[in-house]
């Protein structure tokens, strides 16, 4: 049996830089500073989405290469994709953008101020390419007409 588990919890973030960092998750990203954190022996932050801490900062702890073995962490956007282009453009933060090739996830990537690769990503609720076909198919059963079963009273 496999561990069980119920969600992604938080990402950790060593940064050299603890106010820049501070100062892209909260007011580029729009995380909440935690109202509360451990007493660890060491300097950094807590952010929040939602009332729950998705990302620790952990100050005086930088690595050689950002990335490590994570590639990025992503962050589902709120909102439409195009605003978010429009405040990160405003910011003069640059941008990567994509969309998965069945057209219902929009991403952009941005890095914070220690090179880490974020992805907001907005589902745009679109029906994935694969299931169009079978959509389809129900509607035309259902746009023709189902006859309609009367029970034995005669009635519906």
């Amino acid at each position: 049996m496999a561990v069980q588990l119920r969600a992604l919890d938080h990402v950790t973030v060593c940064t050299r830089d603890l106010d820049a960092s501070l100062a892209f998750y909260r007011g580029v990203l729009g995380l909440e500073l935690a109202d509360w954190r451990p007493p660890f022996g060491f300097d950094g932050a807590w952010l929040a989405l939602g009332g729950h801490a998705v990302v620790h900062l952990v100050a005086g702890r930088a690595v050689a290469d950002p990335a490590g073995a994570v590639d990025h962490f992503a962050i589902a956007g709120a909102g439409s994709p195009d605003a978010a282009k429009a405040e990160l453009t405003a910011r003069d933060i640059a941008f990567d953008e994509r969309e998965t090739p069945d057209g219902r996830f929009r991403q952009l990537f941005v890095r914070d101020p220690d090179g880490v690769k974020i992805e907001i990503v907005f589902d745009q609720g679109l029906v994935p390419s694969s299931l169009k076909s079978e959509f389809g198919a129900l509607r035309t059963v259902l746009e023709s007409g189902v006859p309609t079963i009367r029970n034995r009273s005669g009635g519906h």
